[in-house]
């Protein structure tokens, strides 16, 4: 390219609109070369410029609509600001004005903290604005709260107070208004929320003058498919676990990744991971930890029949569809994050991809990932 040039923009892919292309029957029923997804979805989302194909093969009767990728940034990096308090997102200063506060779901301990924090940040002048859930606990000290879905239009800032199952559940709610997450913890683990309740006003007190890192992660979509229908939608932070139901027998599943069959399985269930919920679920199932940063998705089967059924590692942009097949009544069941669950029919199919939507968290300047890992997992303790 000569010197001076500006890269030319590649045209969009065309997207099928009304005519549609006919899919390819494949093995067990899957399609060759594409997703076998439902809805009205950019199925590949392969960024423009990649080099790439971006071919959609879907099922006749669908039609496709495309989105656009959101601009993922640097997963991880040290930002810091001067004078006034601000988040950078995608090279453009946030001032931050209002802050929403999230506190553990029904915790006595939470109240004081609450307060707490609540003064500090009206001290330095800035709104608070507190979910109803949190402020009719603690007895409405600063007055009513709000649904979530008001106050994530309101907010520059969320802090939550409580521990990882905590933010998981915030996160989630709050993942489509793009809002920076600091999690300040109070539970046992702490991979996510890593701000100790006896340090907060410290902790943040820096981070509101810009001494900070921010890192954005990536957000799971899922969906049941019942007789061709979308019955039910979430999203899950950590994991999409599909698993049995009361009863110790196994259930049978087909296992599909962007259209083409995998597997099928006999087994306690399957669990489909980001890299947050590596650390999770997935891990003590014997799946391998990913680094945040990575643009992936981990599946791991749970207590498969066959032992050479092993977690597979795929990309971010893949489309995992679990079909629940075999005997009738199985009775199996979907989790999210393992707080929200939907029970299953025989047939039915679960599609899980990336979110269009990260979430967005804010850590001390000085975090270290391994460090996190080396204490929360007690590596090298003791020989």
């Amino acid at each position: 390219m000569p010197p001076g040039q500006e890269p030319k923009t590649p045209e969009p892919d065309k997207i099928a609109g009304d005519n549609f292309e006919q899919p390819k029957a494949g093995p067990k029923g899957g399609i060759q070369g594409g997703p076998r997804y439902p809805g009205k979805y950019n199925l590949s989302r392969i960024p423009a410029g990649t080099g790439m194909t971006n071919k959609r093969i879907v099922r006749p009767y669908i039609k496709i609509e495309p989105y656009p990728a959101p601009n993922r940034g640097l997963a991880q990096g040290s930002v810091r600001a001067s004078l006034t308090p601000c988040f950078r997102k995608n090279d453009v200063k946030k001032i931050i004005k209002t802050v929403g506060v999230f506190g553990k779901y029904r915790d006595d301990s939470i109240g004081g903290h609450i307060v707490r924090l609540t003064k500090f940040l009206q001290e330095r002048k800035l709104s608070v604005l507190m979910d109803e859930a949190t402020a009719d606990w603690i007895g409405q000290p600063f007055g009513p709260g709000q649904s979530r879905a008001a106050i994530c239009r309101e907010i520059d800032l969320a802090i939550i107070v409580g521990g990882d199952g905590t933010l998981l559940n915030v996160a989630r709610d709050l993942a489509a208004c793009n809002v920076p997450i600091i999690g300040v913890n109070l539970g046992r683990l702490g991979f996510l929320t890593d701000i100790q309740a006896e340090h907060m006003t410290e902790e943040i007190r820096k981070i509101l003058d810009g001494d900070y890192q921010t890192e954005k992660r990536l957000l799971l979509q899922a969906e049941v498919m019942r007789k061709g229908k979308i019955v039910h939608t979430a999203n899950a932070f950590n994991d999409v676990a599909i698993g049995k139901g009361e009863l110790a027998r196994m259930i049978e599943f087909e296992t599909f990744i962007g259209g083409e069959f995998v597997n099928d399985t006999r087994g306690d269930g399957i669990i489909v991971a980001s890299p947050t919920g590596s650390t999770a679920y997935a891990l003590s199932a014997g799946g391998p930890i990913l680094h945040p940063s990575l643009p992936a998705i981990v599946i791991v089967p749970i207590c498969p029949h066959t032992l050479s059924n092993r977690p597979i590692v795929v990309g971010a942009e893949s489309i995992i569809e679990i079909v629940i097949t075999g005997a009738v009544n199985q009775r199996a069941h979907v989790t999210f994050d393992g707080q929200a669950t939907y029970s299953l029919e025989d047939h039915d199919r679960i599609y899980v991809r990336r979110s269009e939507h990260d979430v967005e968290l804010i850590h001390p300047s000085r975090r270290s990932h391994f460090e996190v890992l080396r204490i929360k997992l007690g590596w090298g303790e003791s020989y």
